[in-house]
């Protein structure tokens, strides 16, 4: 990004930043209405500043996923809440975006170092800002036309976000959390704070887990990343090293720094690049296609079943043609580099379930998809977004676009190895 370029984004994000002050003082949006306005606006202003000093100030120890970057007063990013306190249509429209806001943390943590997630804050902030000029006028906003200012943000910005995404899995995006991170359990820091330069929540098995790598010994964790790698180059195409992609992803959860950066210095060994990236977290990349990443604690069950159906509120055919076009568009664009990803290796503990399709939803690909959820959801409430027949339609036929595309310019294995230490 250019000088220029980033002196814009600063002053868009600065004064973002001052309006929202600003609405603590304000009383121009009526009851109930208000009160989410405030509570929101309180957990998102240390998030309006830039660097890390923002991810410290709401992604401390324990910090739950579900209410996200806001730690609001109210759990607003529970629908059943949401809309018993502001009428459905009302209620379900600002729980998604209490729940799109939910990603600000780990975007904020990536401080400078990363421009899009610095574009990606500075646009939720707007957007919300946007929403709350909304009900500040004479007459409250029509459900869907809230519904449709969000709609165009999100199809607007897929230039940022899937373009991005893609940019992210191929590792052609820097990741600094992971870098930080890898180094301190790398210099045998048994200290686990590193865990929370990453900006996502901490489960205590994930604090454990770190705790107790950093306790072992030095030649057990080389055995393990040297198996894990061996195993991903013989799935690879054993014995046609001329031939092989080698760019590697590596996933891991959250205490596994120590294992996987031997991973990845036992995989630049036989002759791969292995690159990092955090799962992801604008809401329409939660899907089966850009899965993939390190991850911190996950939301309860009940938590994501309560949103596991959330891109009904967005999806028609406009957009599904929007998102793939930008997704081919961006992965024409990387060339050599989408040809040489080689897939991603998963370092799994069985101790922490991994994160599956739980955002898309099992309904989506069937049973073979809903097997890889670490959990069994339950109900989704009543207040909770839901696909109706056309937008399940459309979500299928988004997904099928997506491993199309996948496949045809970037194919590669997922491999999972469960370490034993």
């Amino acid at each position: 990004m250019e000088n220029t370029q980033r002196e814009l984004l600063a002053e868009r994000r600065a004064l973002a930043g001052g309006r929202i002050a600003d609405m603590l003082q304000e009383r121009t949006v009526p009851a109930p209405f208000d009160s989410y306005f405030r509570d929101m606006a309180a957990g998102l202003l240390p998030f309006s500043g830039t660097g890390n000093s923002a991810a410290a100030a709401g992604a401390g120890k324990g910090a739950a996923p579900a209410a996200g970057a806001a730690k609001t007063k109210a759990a607003w990013t529970d629908p059943v809440y949401a809309c018993r306190k502001l009428g459905t249509a009302h209620g379900r429209a600002l729980c998604f975006l209490a729940e799109s806001l939910g990603a600000l943390a780990g975007w904020c943590a990536e401080g400078d170092a990363n421009p899009d997630a610095a574009e990606a804050v500075t646009a939720h902030l707007e957007l919300f800002l946007e929403i709350y000029g909304a009900y500040g006028q004479d007459t409250l906003p029509d459900p869907a036309r809230v519904r449709e200012t969000i709609y165009w943000f999100i199809s607007d910005y897929q230039d940022l976000f899937a373009a991005a995404r893609v940019r992210r899995v191929l590792g052609l995006t820097p990741d600094p959390c992971a870098q930080a991170a890898l180094k301190a359990a790398g210099q045998g820091d048994k200290d686990t704070g590193f865990l929370h330069l990453y900006g996502e929540a901490v489960s205590p098995q994930q604090e454990a887990l770190a705790a107790r790598l950093a306790a072992c010994p030095e030649s057990r964790i080389l055995a393990e990343a040297q198996r894990a790698a061996v195993a991903f180059t013989v799935e690879a195409g054993a014995g046609k090293a001329e031939e092989m992609a080698r760019t590697v992803g590596i996933d891991y959860p959250l205490g596994a720094e120590r294992l996987a950066g031997a991973a990845a210095d036992a995989l630049a060994g036989l002759g791969f690049t292995p690159v990092f990236c955090r799962r992801p977290l604008q809401i329409a990349n939660r899907n089966v296609i850009c899965q993939r990443g390190y991850y911190g604690a996950l939301p309860s069950p009940e938590h994501a079943a309560a949103h596991a159906q959330d891109e009904a509120f967005y999806l028609d055919a406009r957009f599904v043609r929007r998102r793939l076009e930008v997704l081919e568009t961006e992965l024409l664009a990387c060339g050599e580099e989408a040809a040489e990803y080689a897939g991603t290796l998963v370092l799994g503990a069985p101790e922490i379930p991994a994160p599956g399709p739980v955002f898309s939803g099992a309904v989506i690909s069937g049973d073979a998809e809903k097997k890889r959820t670490p959990w069994e959801l339950p109900p989704a409430p009543a207040e909770a977004i839901r696909y109706d027949e056309r937008t399940l339609h459309l979500a299928r036929r988004l997904r099928a676009g997506e491993r199309a595309l996948m496949e045809e310019y970037a194919p590669g294995l997922t491999l999972r190895v469960d370490f034993a230490v």
